[in-house]
């Protein structure tokens, strides 16, 4: 048996409420609220493959779902007569790069060559930032020793190139050698996406990316959150939709009745 014409236009109806309903729903979810991909922590790229997600020591809650350990990098760069050989150092989440030419660091003795290790460091365990300023993302703390001497590499002779991922926009970058204070370092922002931290390095420390905007508030509601208000939202619109149909039948019975 076919359906009759009245409720196929009832089924219609039913159908085109719940789609503008939930066309409704999901515009407002993402324009309003509910964070998107890229403002939950995932860097916008030029083409058509992102940028991998920043990855965190210590997520703030808005980038804690998903989070990944972040990578450190080791490197042995070899002494020549008149200093160390050009080399790059790279951690595996490419959150760092450390580039240095032909002599950047003095030749020193009978040592062969310097050890180059950058690891991330919980801001928390880092000095405290200036009144008004908080992290950006990990401080790094790159540290540099001749071998097999083991004495400590102190500052460059000729200035290396630091590039510094960082999860937010931002352009300030401060240094820190131990000490209970941070000093602020020349930086400039690389465009397009400028999420990333270019300065001169002339000295190994820690270093940190900070900024006076406020954090980012909440976290991005889970999958399954969701789909939960989703769901119900469908219900609800149903139910509504079903009564709105009934009514329109007994109305057109009501009609055919009085005729």
């Amino acid at each position: 048996m076919k359906p009759r014409p009245a409720r196929r236009a009832g089924l219609r109806i039913v159908g085109a409420i719940v789609s503008a309903s939930l066309m409704a729903l999901f515009s407002g979810m993402s324009g309003s609220g509910m964070p998107t991909a890229s403002a939950a922590g995932t860097r916008p790229a030029d083409g058509v493959t992102p940028l991998p997600k920043y990855r965190w020591l210590e997520p703030p809650p808005f980038f804690a779902a998903g989070n990944e350990t972040p990578g450190s990098a080791r490197a042995a760069i070899p002494l020549r007569a008149t200093g160390s050989a050009p080399s790059s150092i790279v951690t595996p989440d490419a959150q760092v790069v450390l580039t240095l030419g032909t002599d950047a660091i003095a030749p020193r003795g009978e040592d062969r060559r310097v050890r180059v290790t950058i690891e991330p460091v919980a801001a928390s365990s880092a000095p405290p930032l200036a009144t008004g300023l908080r992290a950006n993302g990990n401080a790094y703390r790159i540290t540099m020793g001749y071998e097999p001497s083991g004495t400590a590499v102190t500052a460059l002779v000729k200035p290396g190139t630091l590039i510094l991922a960082v999860p937010e926009l931002n352009t300030q970058l401060m240094r820190s050698a131990g000490a209970s204070r941070w000093a602020p370092v020349d930086a400039r922002s690389l465009p397009p996406r400028n999420l990333s931290l270019s300065a001169a390095f002339e000295r190994p420390g820690t270093y940190l990316s900070a900024t006076n905007l406020p954090e980012l508030a909440g976290p991005a509601p889970s999958r399954d959150h969701t789909a939960a208000i989703v769901a119900g939202v469908v219900a609800v619109l149903l139910v509504a939709a079903g009564g709105f149909v009934l009514r329109r039948r007994r109305s057109a019975r009501s009609v055919r009745g009085s005729d």
